[in-house]
């Protein structure tokens, strides 16, 4: 065989190589993709005030990482708002308003009225967190800090950003900010009864399981701040 055809058959693999690497990446980089889409599927479909989102990672190289901050972003938010939304169950405050806790800690409720300042600066700080997180600038700056090649933070913001995810995370917003309002008011009303208990302690007392006040003017009073609850 002459070196002319030796180097053409040389040339003529290296750019048959070439063509299977180029396609093997190609091929590679769409079933990454299509596995991420699919994932993201799945991320639409679940419920923030419920549900985690910390599923097993299906792709591999940098676009694990992708699909990784997507689901870590989510479970953090997910958890956040779950853990916040346990408060309307803490018996603490469940039970603040109760005869049980005006028997032991009245007439002064320092305990009481201490557990709803933190409790109520901590819900209020988490629900602002959460609220700014679901916001699209939020999550590219995420993507911008968490990844730095810009085809995959593009990838980032181009599943994250879909139209059925911005969806979830306006539904979301909306119940954020119902539930911040209602439990604030469950905050605030429980916070005006017992500081107008505190403020007139020595003109209610405890008797047969019940809360008996010197006047029917403050007795009116007290009823009307519990009824503003059920409002």
């Amino acid at each position: 065989m002459s070196t002319r055809k030796k180097i053409f058959f040389v040339v003529l693999f290296l750019i048959i190589d070439v063509f299977l690497i180029t396609g093997f990446f190609v091929l590679r980089n769409s079933v990454m993709v299509s596995i991420i889409d699919k994932e993201t599927n799945k991320l639409a479909t679940l419920d923030l005030a419920t549900d985690r989102f910390n599923l097993k990672i299906r792709t591999v190289g940098k676009y694990k990482n992708v699909e990784d901050c997507m689901k870590s972003y989510l479970d953090n938010i997910a958890l956040t708002l779950q853990d916040s939304l346990l408060i309307v169950k803490n018996p603490e405050l469940t039970k603040i308003l109760s005869y049980e806790n005006y028997e032991k800690d009245g007439p002064d409720f320092t305990q009481s009225l201490s557990f709803l300042e933190k409790s109520s600066n901590d819900f209020n700080t988490n629900f602002d967190i959460l609220l700014n997180s679901l916001d699209e600038e939020s999550i590219r700056s995420y993507g911008k800090e968490k990844i730095k090649d810009g085809y995959y933070q593009n990838l980032f913001n181009r599943f994250m950003l879909r139209d059925d995810m911005k969806d979830k995370y306006q539904k979301t917003s909306l119940l954020l900010k119902d539930s911040k309002s209602n439990i604030n008011h469950i905050f605030e009303t429980s916070y005006r009864t017992l500081t107008f208990l505190v403020s007139h302690k020595d003109e209610w007392q405890l008797e047969n399981n019940e809360i008996q006040f010197k006047t029917d003017e403050l007795m009116n009073e007290y009823n009307s701040l519990i009824s503003s609850l059920k409002e």
